[in-house]
């Protein structure tokens, strides 16, 4: 009942962290308390896109996921949805290499990399088809740190874009989530 009365999220520093591995998001939310994530649970469901619809359009969203087809299909998914607001966060065909698993990929799941679009991912869908192996993120944890990027943008924010206590006619809400910093906002009647 109380998410059908959301109206708005709030993220820290106006960047949402979206991880497909719980395990993965486990580790981030530990590591960074203080930033704001969701996770997809291995898809994104319709919950989870419905979820960041409700964050600002100046929220900017780091997509991590798995080196497979569908992880880029996710990647692919979102940049469609969000457009530039989407930033792939630790893809790059070096990290593709440095964890790439045993893990055969199928020609019928390879099939559903010609879908993929995005200029960012084309090594990795290349590589990935010559190679027929996934890297997964589970096995990569050291290498997510958040973004220095990301930062930077948080201090480009204009104060006059975020919104404040008296501008607006909303009570905050603190979920069980605040500790992976997520803020949830609701308008008072």
């Amino acid at each position: 009942q109380m998410a059908e009365s959301l109206k708005r999220l709030y993220a820290c520093q106006e960047q949402v962290y979206v991880i497909e591995n719980p395990a993965v998001f486990a580790y981030c939310i530990q590591k960074y308390p203080n930033q704001t994530f969701l996770c997809g649970n291995g898809q994104l469901r319709l919950a989870v896109l419905k979820t960041m619809d409700l964050f600002s359009s100046d929220t900017v969203f780091y997509y991590a996921g798995d080196y497979d087809p569908e992880g880029l299909q996710i990647a692919e998914r979102l940049r469609c949805r969000y457009g530039k607001r989407v930033r792939f966060w630790n893809y790059s065909l070096e990290n593709y290499k440095k964890y790439l698993s045993n893990v055969k990929i199928s020609d019928s799941r390879l099939s559903i990399l010609s879908n993929i679009q995005s200029v960012e991912l084309q090594d990795i869908k290349k590589t990935m088809q010559e190679e027929k192996k996934a890297t997964y993120q589970e096995n990569m944890l050291e290498s997510y740190q958040v973004l220095e990027q990301a930062l930077e943008h948080a201090s480009e924010v204009r104060a006059d874009q975020a919104a404040s206590q008296a501008d607006v006619d909303e009570a905050v809400v603190q979920l069980g989530a605040a500790k992976a910093g997520l803020v949830i906002a609701q308008k008072t009647n």
